[in-house]
């Protein structure tokens, strides 16, 4: 490693402090915080005016992976140069300010300082160094991944020391690409955060195998993926939805996060421990994107109404195939819509003109939910199969949004609505909804209740 010079002023008498999170940023407008008590997801922009603001205290780390060189890396949707060009493709940023306490550049040759055709003044490493941060960065080109940061985030929080932190990134590094080490430490690799422990108290991890990994990795990435392609179909059925579009981003970062997770099960890059959380924070997110979606979904259903109107129009309709009704026996219609794009979800609509039923559905299998209603003169009585595992279910109705959606038990069981907890009358259709992993399933049920029933 080549050191910068003295003449530049380089103070290297610091230590680790800051205000207890680490920050991942990747390409995009959201990045994810670190926290020992979990984690949070912030968006870039704020990201930089907190960091723009000499009131507030820095992040202890701060890893930026993307694209990059001797003098920049990805921001977000924007790039951190010590000059601006063109070559750049957005806008850039002037580190004239402190990142965190120490800076992980996850890009390529980041730390190339000595045999670089870059000269050293426009470093960028150089040049957060000399703003007091301690920085680590790949001295090559290197094949770039989320869980790099991931890995440095989790291991500053825990109180690694720098030095081990940049070993067991180099293992990682040559875990995947059989080429050695990749990382580099400009600063103290004693130095720790909160406090420095001993070589005693700190080991080198053992490396994972594919047959020490957690069970179900492979069922939990389909499951990510399978919810970025119904986020996706959301997206282009209610493209003014700005909930939507901002799930959808979430989502697909996610999808990345469950891409590297599946990435370091076959290779063996991470250490068993830090897999099983990463698995364990994967499962977390994926419910609550889950019930975040589903909560789009229901809320158009409550306001709007079918959302046939939507999704025909990305679709081509099927021939009508003749079924039996479940709730009354009588012949029923089922038409599947084909989405024109193959990265949007078919969806399988199915009619009963005799008993005013209707059902949607998508997925290739939609697991049966026992659903008889029986209205006497002043109540709904449901009864509820149980609701698969990690699902999300609702009883709620069609355009009554002041109706608040009754959570669907999930062992199952006999829920009861009154009908003066309804502010209509006349036909009203209630739906029973849930998303799982592979599947949605909408169970509409038509009802009329005497408009002088109050009378």
């Amino acid at each position: 490693m080549y050191l910068a010079s003295d003449d530049h002023y380089l103070d290297q008498s610091y230590t680790i402090d800051g205000n207890g999170s680490v920050c991942e940023l990747l390409a995009g407008e959201v990045a994810r915080e670190y926290r020992r008590d979990g984690t949070a997801e912030f968006v870039i922009d704020e990201f930089l005016a907190h960091l723009t603001d000499d009131k507030r205290p820095r992040p202890t780390g701060t890893a930026l992976t993307g694209h990059g060189a001797e003098y920049c890396v990805q921001f977000g949707s924007k790039w951190l140069s010590t000059f601006k060009t063109t070559f750049l493709s957005g806008p850039v940023i002037q580190p004239c300010f402190q990142l965190g306490a120490a800076v992980f550049l996850n890009c390529c040759s980041s730390m190339r300082l000595g045999d670089s055709c870059v000269p050293q003044q426009y470093s960028l490493a150089r040049t957060l160094f000399a703003a007091g941060s301690v920085v680590i960065g790949s001295f090559r080109n290197l094949h770039i991944l989320p869980q790099y940061g991931e890995a440095f985030a989790r291991a500053l929080l825990a109180g690694q020391p720098l030095g081990h932190i940049v070993n067991n990134l180099n293992l990682q590094a040559d875990a995947l690409e059989q080429r050695g080490c990749a990382f580099q430490l400009l600063g103290d690799p004693c130095i720790s955060y909160p406090a420095n422990l001993s070589s005693s108290q700190v080991r080198p991890p053992t490396v994972a195998s594919a047959s020490t990994a957690p069970a179900g990795v492979c069922d939990l990435v389909s499951n990510v993926a399978w919810l970025e392609q119904f986020a996706d179909t959301l997206l282009h059925w209610m493209p003014e939805n700005q909930l939507v579009t901002g799930s959808y981003i979430r989502v697909t970062l996610l999808t990345s996060r469950a891409g590297c997770i599946a990435h370091a099960t076959r290779v063996g890059a991470l250490p068993a421990n830090e897999l099983s959380l990463a698995v364990q924070d994967l499962i977390e997110k994926l419910a609550k994107m889950r019930a975040e979606l589903f909560e789009i979904l229901t809320r158009f259903i409550r306001k709007e109404g079918w959302i046939q109107l939507r999704y025909a129009a990305h679709c081509c309709r099927g021939d009508t195939v003749r079924a039996i009704c479940e709730r009354c026996g009588g012949v029923s219609y089922v038409t599947c819509y084909q989405p024109l794009a193959s990265h949007l979800l078919p969806i399988e609509r199915e009619e009963c003109d005799r008993c005013g039923t209707t059902k949607e559905h998508i997925g290739v299998e939609c697991p049966p939910h026992t659903f008889l209603s029986r209205l006497s003169e002043d109540r709904f009585t449901i009864n509820l199969s149980q609701l698969p595992e990690f699902a999300e279910g609702a009883i709620f109705f069609h355009r009554i949004p002041d109706f608040t959606a009754v959570p669907w038990p999930r062992t199952g069981g006999i829920i009861s609505i009154p009908t003066a907890r309804l502010t209509l009358r006349g036909r009203l259709t209630l739906v029973a909804a849930a998303l799982a992993p592979q599947f949605v399933t909408l169970r509409y049920h038509t009802f009329f209740i005497d408009p002088k029933l109050d009378e």
